[in-house]
């Protein structure tokens, strides 16, 4: 698998990431009910000082609704049903919503209608953080229209009253102004998605660079430097908590000879080889398989005994043994490996310290290999 393939999904949200988001949309929410709340206030106080000829019993039915509306949004809100929609943040429908209730406030009450050009602006204005591209287009249109609307409701109920001039220049006042507005979060949109792009590239470059700092490149097994700090954090829990930890020393058996004979390129194919022999065996949650430079692999093994080690090994060996390595370049190869390993375990056989784990298990290595190479030596002391 390559290091690209193994790379998390920056799209796909964490769970304190996603809990976040969530938070941050309740908060939204929560403000927009402060502007309706506000706007609730305004058409009942109108209603209540005959401000309008609407009645107060009607004003309420409308309130009642809008808070309906308001709680079912709260309730998607906080079971993450919300996050069913293509847009989890369900500006545009809250966006909609309040436009709907100024327009329907405008042509029931146009003597607040002033007021409720004011709560326009203000969605509109909010729509430049939080909406759609669609939304960018459909509530300045909306709102233009509704406006349209509540005039000419104006003009039928009160002819005597409407003065052309004056809401001529208020209409195009405000759809001058919606019209800026709309390409003010048009730009607001396209940077955002920018910093959006801009920032996944980030974490997928910051990722790739983690995962190439504890990868070795040829055989994709982890490198020297992530089997170090590894090796430390296991060592230290092994001593804190008084539990086993073992270690297993591989080294390929006449790999120069490889080298010498069919090139470096063999060579590099046959550590791959041998890389991906290993890592089908060593799968266990928390075992760290590594390759330790050249030829030679290292195994830590926490939690395990070093007779259980033992056996992995002696696993190991036989599944190199049965194996044919096949090269095919210039030449066809067909090559029989065999490795040599060295064991040892922590608090086991007078081994008390990391550096003593590490050494211990090198020599086990080199016995194997002094005592005629393929095969499995379990560190003992003397």
């Amino acid at each position: 698998m390559t290091a690209s393939k193994r790379l998390i999904n920056p799209k796909k949200h964490q769970p304190k990431r996603l809990a976040l988001l969530q938070k941050k949309r309740l908060y939204r929410a929560i403000i927009g009910f402060g502007i309706f709340f506000v706007g609730w206030l305004v058409v009942i106080l109108s209603a209540v000082f005959d401000i309008s000829d609407i009645k107060l019993i009607n004003v309420f039915i409308g309130v009642a609704i809008c808070l309906v509306t308001q709680v079912l949004l709260f309730y998607l809100l906080k079971t993450d049903k919300n996050l069913r929609f293509s847009d989890p943040n369900l500006t545009t429908v809250q966006l909609l919503n309040a436009t709907f209730w100024i327009t329907t406030a405008m042509i029931l009450m146009p003597e607040i209608k002033g007021i409720m050009v004011f709560f326009s602006f203000i969605c509109l204005l909010y729509s430049i953080y939080h909406t759609s591209k669609m939304a960018l287009f459909l509530l300045p249109i909306t709102s233009i229209i509704g406006l349209a609307i509540a005039d000419f409701s104006y003009y039928l109920q009160y002819p005597n009253e409407f003065s052309l001039e004056y809401q001529a220049v208020e209409f195009a006042v405000f759809t001058l102004s919606a019209i800026w507005i709309s390409i003010i979060a048009n730009f607001s949109l396209k940077l955002r998605n920018k910093l959006s792009q801009q920032r996944e590239e980030i974490l997928t470059s910051n990722q790739l660079l983690a995962l190439q700092n504890e990868q070795d490149p040829l055989t994709g097994l982890k490198n020297r430097r992530y089997f170090d700090e590894k090796f430390t954090i296991e060592y230290k829990r092994a001593s804190r908590n008084r539990s086993s930890l073992s270690m297993v020393m591989m080294d390929l058996d006449n790999f120069k000879k490889i080298n010498d004979t069919y090139g470096h390129d063999a060579g590099d194919v046959c550590l791959k080889f041998i890389a991906s022999l290993l890592a089908e065996e060593v799968v266990r949650t928390g075992d760290v398989l590594a390759r330790y430079g050249g030829e030679e692999f290292v195994i830590l093994l926490p939690n395990t005994a070093s007779t259980q080690a033992f056996q992995l090994a002696l696993q190991l060996k036989d599944k190199i043994n049965k194996s044919i390595f096949n090269y095919t370049n210039s030449i066809n190869v067909e090559l029989s490996l065999t490795a040599s390993f060295g064991v040892s375990g922590y608090n086991e056989n007078n081994v008390t310290s990391q550096d003593e784990l590490l050494i211990t298990a090198d020599k086990a290595l080199y016995q194997a290999k002094y005592l005629g190479r393929n095969q499995v030596q379990l560190y003992q002391s003397i």
